[in-house]
């Protein structure tokens, strides 16, 4: 899977349109890698001109299902768990103290982690 293409902004004048489309998967789901790669986008468009940021979801009928089932399942430790939900949450501050409006087009469904990302 491309963590590139399936997290990815196209611009369209002034404004981001980040579009979300896990190769190979039928739902978008939040994984460590996601994460990553929306961290270094969200940096991206602080460092920007842009003027708004839109999250939308390529996937028919969801926009994203929440956390990555299997990675939750692998974690064992409580410090394990502390980790990831600090990680997690400090991306969800970076798009909270963006300086223009984010602009979430939920189509669909929208669970979980989902919900919290906005």
């Amino acid at each position: 899977m491309s963590i590139q293409e399936s997290l990815r902004i196209k611009a369209v004048g002034d404004i981001a349109i980040m579009e979300w489309d896990l190769v190979g998967e039928k739902v978008n789901k939040m994984s460590a890698p996601i994460l990553i790669r929306l961290r270094e986008l969200l940096e991206e468009v602080q460092q920007s001109k842009f003027k708004a940021l839109i999250m939308i979801s390529r996937k028919p009928g969801i926009f994203i299902a929440g956390a990555d089932i299997e990675e939750i399942r692998a974690l064992k430790k409580k410090e394990d768990f502390e980790k990831a939900l600090n990680e997690a949450h400090q991306i969800f501050n970076k798009i909270e103290d963006l300086k223009i409006p984010v602009i979430a087009a939920i189509h669909g469904q929208c669970l979980g982690g989902g919900c919290e990302l906005l």
